[in-house]
Formats: C-alpha cells, structure tokens, sequence
C-alpha cells in the first residue's frame, strides 16, 4: 500500500554538461579555485554499488533548498563542478554526482579515463536503471543533510537532460523539474509527473527542439504542466559554451538568460508552499457483507493475507477496520467472521499516533508452535511513521472456544527517518527452521529482518534489516523458497488507483534469504531488477500482495500442496472490471519453468458449489 509523505528536506538535482579530461576548460577551472564556498567529495553507497559526488555549500544562515548536479556526456568536468559551485553561490546546496564512478579504470571515475571519446562511450553506455538508482540515492543523501530544508528540484543538460526529465517520471517528490536541451520520455510515462516541468532548449538544435511542440502536446493531454524556452541562435550545450571565452555571442546571451530564469525559477518554487505528491486516496470503505453471512463469490479485499486452510475451512485476512477476515469451505462461498482487533494494541498505536486506532494495514499469518502468528502494519497516510505488530490464537474459527487473539508487541519499527517504512510484511519460515518477516513500501529500500521462531519477534529489535530490494516504486513483498532457490514477490507500480493502477508482480532469486535477489537477466533487485510474473489484461487491473496458499490440514510435508494437487497462489486486483473496478481476491495456479522461474497460471472460470449451482469465482464481491 503506498504511503507518500511530505518531505522534511529540499533537493534540487541539477545535470550537467560535461568535457572529457582531454578537452580544456582552465576557465572553468580557474573560476572554481576562487570559490570561498565549502566542496567537499563523498562516497554514498547503496545497495552493492558506491557512486562518488561533488557536493558544494552555500554561505547562508538558514536551511538550503539542494541541488543535484548530474552530470552529461563528458562526465563530472571542471565545468560541471564550476556550474554546481554557481548553483551554490545562489543559496542552494548541490550534490553532483560521478555517475562514471567504479566504472573507469582502477574502479575510478570520470578522471580515470584517457580521453573525451573514452568518456563519451561509457556515459553512452551506462545502465539506465543504475542511473535512476544512484540518482535516488544521492537524493536522499541530500535530503538527510541538516542543513537541507525541504525542497526537490531536479535539472539536466543534454544527455543529463534527458535523464531530468526521466528523473521526474520516476521521482514523487520533486518540486519542479528543469531541462537543458534533453529529449522528453515517452508519453506514457508523462502521465507519472508530479512537479512542473521547465524547458531550456538551443535554436540551433533540431535534433532536440523539434521533440518540443509534440512533447508541449503530450504533457497537455496528460494535464502536466510543461513550459518551454527556445533561445534563437544558441546551439547545443549553450550553459557550458556560453562561458567558454572562444563562443559566440548567441551562445552567450543564451547562456546568461537561461542562468537567469533558472535561478528565478529555483527561488520561484523554493519560496512556494510546500505541498507533497498527493497521495493517493486512502480507498474507499467497502460495503461489507454481514458477518456470519455466506456469500459466493470471492470476497471484496485489500492487501490479502497468505490463504490458509485450518480444521477444514480456508481463511484469508485484509486490510481494514480492525483487519477483517473471511472465511470458505470451498474457496467459492465466502463468509465474513468479523475482525482480529476492536482496537489497535496500545503499545503499537502509541508508535503511530496519527493513526486513528483502528485502521490496520496488509496483514500475513503463518501457523507455528500450535498457535496463529498475525503480523500486521499500522501507519498513516502520508507517513512513513509506521509499525508492524504481532498477535497470536491457537485457532481462527470465532466459534471456537479457544478463540482468543493475544497480543504480542511490536516487531519492526520505521520513525520517518530511517531508508525504510515499515509496512507491508511477509513471513516465512525457512527449510532451516529460521524465521524471517520482509517489509517496506515506496520509501529506500525493502528489508528483511530475522525473527525468534519462539516468540515470533525480531532478534534484534533496534537493527534495519538486511536490504534486499529498492522500494522506490515498490511494495508488498513475499519469500517463498522452491527448488534451493528463495524467491523474492515484490510489488512495481502504484495501488490504489482503481482501473488507474499500474501495480504488477515481479520476482527474483537468490540462493540465500537475505540475497542478493536477482532476476531472469541477471540484474539485481536492489537496483529495480525484477522478472514480470504478473500483469493487469484488459479486466482485471493491477495484481499485487503475492501470497502462497497454506494448507494446514495436510500432512506436515505437504503444507503446500496436497499429494496430487496443484500449487496455489493469492493475490487481489486492485480494479476488477466485471465487478464495478472493486478491489477482489483471487487464488490461482502457481507452476514452474523447466530453469526454476514461477509461472502465475489462470483459475478455473467455473466451479459448482454444494447446492449444484455454477458461480463464477470472481463474479461477487462481499
């Protein structure tokens, strides 16, 4: 479940035009050795990667909006380094990083390489989705400077251009976006632009300013707000030409004008309220069926728990009031039992304040030492102050005299501030008998933290776990282990949306639980890697909250799957077009590739229920 917030910090990410080492920029040299402002170079790591950036200070008394400086196709010049230093003259923090670093020879950086040609080839050639990822993280590093107050900005020139603009396809919380004669995304991925977006293109660039009147177009239709400048007669990387001594005078004027309104843009949307990306609108409440009251058809749910079959009955829990839980005799009629809480435990409430003591997030339940284990999130929209809590019942059926939900305190935690938000978990018990709970929702990374299989708590309480996936645009992670392999479910796109939902399903592997997961190509998870495992079709829109189905009343081996029966998986669509765009369970078969890959299959259409009636299993909702 998305949970966007109001950022604490600002950040400007600037891209810049660069030259390569063997082409001369003592000017630009020369004017950055006078600077009196602070520069420094640091190491921001993520993930397995570690990318270097120039960060310069401004000499102001108050926090700074942050710009992120990323460099164009020569690399992280002298000019970029002048250009980011100028940026701080204005009042603004600038983060630049090396997006060459580690790459060049000697694991180097953009100084490493022999040439502008050899600089050139490897900007060319750098992945994108290692780009955006080292992009995200020298944002964040920016974001949790002290002295940064709260504004994201992002900018680029030529082939940094086009990767600001990208940036802003990909990035929530930007304020506005500036672009130096880059070329646009493709329109569909306009529609996931949140801030405004500013052009600066060359006259005499074709190449690029005829991409303008088609992408002004675009942005319309998509409702974004896109303004551009066409400056006569300047060429291609007029910021950087225009301070060269040798250009010419339209290079020049280009140069100054295009500086100018750069700054009084910055000041412009620095000094504008501070409005986060609208989050999106906490779903509406369901109009439930009655408790005790069986209904065919699967049940109208949110973020659904692992399925679990217990003393004949299957039971699924979901996001709601209090975590409603269904139960089914047959996965076809569905009946409402009520739900696990009245209200939230004080101890885990008391971590979340802004939620309203009842509201309980995507829940998964594992059965161990005779007893039910049901972690469950609670947060806030908007926040990423969060927690995940557990309690335990040695049975499930309200009818039961054992009956009774006991709590057992908070297991994870996120504060806000840490790379993480605390949601969404995922419990699974290893072959090894270890136990481990994964978690996280669009905010740093998706982790994985090792729990007492006695008390079902963490080990280590006050420790982030092990990262194992980005979660900049992702959630909803499971682990499942077949074959010697763990696979790792993780949700890509946004919820809650109805038919405007882009969720889909996306998996990778690794031979150990806490990774590192890659998928079917080889790239890791940690850096957006993920094998599509499933997809909205033209009904059924936007898969997400993997879960496999448990079947405790098998034998102890065959908890799984039955001898003789199919694996299964469950999941929820956030719009189901057959049924008003609702969001509705579903369980499906879940087969294998001859190379170990899961393969989501479709569910019978038709099953006859015990009064020999047909009922299409995604037909009614609850």
């Amino acid at each position: 479940m998305r949970r966007p917030i109001l950022l604490q910090l600002a950040l400007v990410v600037l891209v810049a035009f660069t030259a390569s080492p063997l082409v001369a920029q003592d000017w630009a040299k020369a004017t950055l050795e006078k600077s009196p402002r602070h520069r420094e170079y640091v190491a921001i790591k993520h993930g397995d990667r570690t990318v270097q950036a120039f960060v310069v200070y401004p000499e102001v008394s108050q926090k700074a909006p942050v710009v992120l400086m990323i460099h164009e196709i020569f690399g992280l010049s002298d000019w970029a380094k002048e250009m980011a230093d100028e940026i701080a003259a204005e009042g603004y923090i600038v983060v630049a990083p090396d997006l060459l670093y580690g790459y060049g020879p000697n694991g180097g950086g953009t100084d490493a390489y022999p040439g502008q040609d050899a600089v050139t080839k490897a900007v060319s050639g750098l992945d994108p989705t290692v780009v955006t990822a080292d992009l995200d993280a020298a944002a964040d590093y920016g974001k949790k400077l002290p002295s940064a107050n709260g504004k994201l900005f992002v900018a680029g020139f030529c082939w940094g251009g086009g990767n600001s603009f990208n940036f802003a396809t990909h990035r929530r919380d930007l304020a506005a976006a500036f672009v130096f004669y880059g070329p646009p995304p493709s329109d569909d991925a306009l529609k996931n632009i949140t801030a405004p977006v500013y052009g600066f293109y060359a006259g005499n660039d074709a190449r690029i300013s005829a991409t303008v009147p088609t992408t002004t177009v675009a942005m319309k239709a998509a409702g974004k707000k896109y303004e551009p400048v066409i400056y006569d007669g300047a060429g291609h990387g007029f910021m950087r030409a225009g301070e060269d001594p040798a250009t010419n005078a339209a290079n020049k004027t280009a140069r100054t004008e295009g500086f100018k309104r750069l700054i009084a843009l910055l000041k412009q949307e620095s000094t504008a309220s501070a409005q986060p990306p609208a989050p999106p609108a906490a779903p509406q409440r369901p109009q439930m069926a009655a408790i005790g009251v069986p209904v065919v058809g699967m049940p109208f749910v949110h973020d659904p728990s692992t399925v679990i079959r217990f003393h004949g009955k299957y039971f699924v829990f979901s996001t709601g009031r209090g975590a409603p839980f269904y139960s089914s005799p047959d996965l076809v009629t569905w009946t409402r039992e009520g739900s696990v809480f009245t209200q939230i435990p004080d101890a885990v409430h008391a971590l979340v304040p802004k939620n309203n003591g009842t509201d309980v997030w995507a829940p998964d339940i594992i059965r161990m030492n005779n007893q039910f284990y049901l972690y469950y999130a609670v947060s806030s929209w908007g926040s990423f102050q969060s927690a995940i809590g557990l309690a335990t019942n040695p049975v499930l059926d309200p009818k039961d005299p054992a009956y009774k939900w006991t709590d057992r305190g908070v297991v994870v935690t996120s504060n806000g501030n840490e790379d993480l938000n605390a949601i969404d978990p995922g419990v699974t018990l290893a072959p090894d008998g270890t136990l481990w709970i994964c978690y996280g929702s669009y905010h740093g990374s998706i982790r994985i933290t090792q729990l007492d299989p006695k008390t079902g708590l963490a080990i280590a309480p006050n420790t982030l776990g092990a990262p194992v996936a980005t979660a900049r645009e992702s959630e909803a992670t499971d682990i499942i282990f077949h074959g010697g392999y763990y696979y790792l479910f993780v949700n890509h796109g946004s919820c809650c949306k109805g038919k405007d939902s882009t969720y889909n399903i996306r998996v990778g592997r690794a031979r150990t639980i806490t990774g590192p997961y890659m998928d079917h190509d080889g790239k890791p998870m940690s850096e957006g890697g993920g094998t599509l495992f499933l997809a909205s079709d033209a009904q059924r829109i936007g898969p997400g909250h993997f879960g496999r189905v448990l079947d405790y009343d098998a034998k102890p081996t065959d908890t799984i799957a039955p001898p003789g029966g199919t694996e299964r998986f469950s999941i929820h669509y956030e719009a189901d077009m057959k049924r008003d765009g609702r969001s509705v369970l579903d369980i499906r078969p879940l087969s294998w590739s001859a190379d170990g890959w899961p393969i989501a299959g479709d569910h019978p259409a038709v099953t006859t229920n015990a009064a020999g009636t047909t009922a299409d299993h995604l037909c009614d909702s609850m």
